[in-house]
């Protein structure tokens, strides 16, 4: 097989230069993303190549070829940078220096693709220059994305399964999470952030056309809502309430959010006592009951308790990636918490934070948010800056609606442990610390040729090359 591979390296190089003389580099960037999400390691593998981690390997080459060549200027680093760095290195010496090969290297593939590929991501992200019309092709493709997502999501909750492609999404021999809204990724909350990232996507879109444009807010409200109730999963209606919300509190008159948001308060009052008691009893896996359901929300605070436990005694450095299953074991004993903590010493964490903390300590906590402040920090200062053209607060607009399903998310799933999406975080912080960049450079040229007068200031405009 690993011959066959080989045979097929020149044909794919082949390809791979052709394509990205005809589509860009952007492009490619985009149909890996959407490769990955829809035909990704469970549609097709070979060991761990999968059909997107090939074209990864095509943009990353390409990225170095036109940096070497020339085409992307190089750039003193930043504060992002920096924090990048000292996070991947801090995971890398952690890793490396606690036992990496057990269970046939375990942490070290989690390494490789939970973290490294982002990374790499994000260096990517920092060179692309996109211009407007490449801007809305991504936000095209990603709400065309949602829209698949959302249909596929309710098929697989209403059982309509014979529409649903690929076929694996609905293999009920893949037990975990069968019966609701899963899709490509097989997992609830993977699937409702990218629902998320569709449904601002779509959001903008529809805010832009000229004519029927409040039949397609309703349309696009609608198709997402459906998708992201098929996913049975409370942290993902929370992500996308919260990014309904945020598109809504920017848009929208005054007067008619702060009416809206009374009147949401005064009814979410009203339905509270009613909706809280059953929150956490419904039935949404096929094969899991709605008391086994009501009993997974009771392991949360286990976890919690487990994971804390573990974290005081290794406050610094953690336990190393892929080693908590092997602690939780022994501190689920401890018979001085009256908690019944052995039934959750399975589970892998169900927050980034605490996972975050096990894994890499209060070190690699500190600079995980160190670096996501800077990120939301580089985002205010281009949504406020004056100049910026529309397309570069698109894309502010587009990584805060992720970024809101990604927290929400975090907040009740490890989502670091789903690649496709750590590659989209770190990607969309790539691209604003690269707009900030070129923004920047603009503001500087402005300046330096006495552009600036009292009357009107003409807004620089995103380019495709640095």
């Amino acid at each position: 097989m690993e011959f066959l591979l080989l045979l097929g390296l020149f044909p794919a190089a082949i390809f791979g230069a052709i394509a990205v003389r005809t589509f860009g580099l952007w492009g490619i960037v985009l149909a890996m993303f959407l490769i990955g999400i829809v035909f990704g390691h469970p549609f097709f593998h070979v060991s761990v190549i999968t059909l997107d981690r090939l074209i990864l390997a095509l943009v990353v080459g390409g990225t170095a070829f036109f940096r070497l060549y020339g085409r992307y200027n190089g750039e003193r680093w930043d504060l992002s940078d920096l924090l990048v760095a000292l996070w991947i290195a801090w995971v890398t010496f952690n890793t490396f220096t606690h036992d990496f090969k057990v269970d046939g290297y375990s942490p070290a593939s989690q390494w490789l693709f939970f973290y490294i590929i982002p990374v790499l991501m994000y260096v990517v992200g920092r060179y692309l220059r996109p211009n407007p019309q490449e801007i809305k092709w991504m936000m095209m493709a990603f709400a065309g994305l949602g829209v698949y997502l959302s249909l596929t999501a309710a098929c697989e909750c209403f059982g309509v399964h014979g529409i649903v492609f690929p076929r694996f999404i609905v293999n009920p021999a893949i037990q975990e999470f069968y019966g609701r809204g899963r899709g490509p990724l097989l997992n609830p909350s993977g699937n409702g952030i990218l629902i998320t990232l569709g449904f601002i996507c779509s959001l903008i879109l529809a805010k832009d056309f000229q004519y029927w444009n409040r039949l397609l807010l309703i349309a696009v409200v609608g198709v997402y809502a459906l998708g992201i109730y098929s996913t049975l999963t409370r942290c993902v209606w929370l992500g996308g309430m919260g990014c309904l919300a945020m598109f809504a509190w920017i848009y929208l008159p005054t007067r008619i959010k702060w009416t809206g948001a009374i009147f949401g308060l005064m009814i979410a009052a009203c339905l509270a006592p009613v909706v809280l008691p059953h929150i956490n009893r419904f039935k949404r896996d096929k094969n899991v009951s709605v008391e086994d359901m009501a009993e997974s929300a009771k392991l949360r605070p286990m976890l919690a308790v487990i994971g804390w436990e573990i974290i005081k005694d290794y406050p610094l450095r953690g336990v190393g990636m892929g080693h908590y299953l092997e602690y939780s074991v022994d501190y689920a004993q401890n018979r001085n918490i009256d908690l019944p903590l052995d039934l959750a010493d399975k589970y892998v964490q169900h927050n980034i934070i605490l996972s975050i903390l096990i894994d890499h300590g209060a070190i690699g906590l500190v600079l995980f948010l160190m670096m996501v402040g800077k990120w939301c920090h580089t985002s205010w200062q281009i949504w406020t800056y004056r100049l910026a053209p529309r397309e570069a607060k698109y894309i502010v607009l587009i990584a805060a609606g992720f970024g809101i399903g990604y927290i929400a998310n975090g907040m009740f799933q490890d989502v670091l442990i789903i690649p496709i999406v750590g590659s989209l975080l770190f990607f969309q912080a790539g691209l604003l610390r690269g707009i900030k960049a070129n923004l920047a450079g603009q503001h500087k040229l402005l300046i330096e040729n006495n552009a600036f007068s009292n009357t009107q200031v003409t807004p620089p405009q995103l380019v495709l090359q640095p």
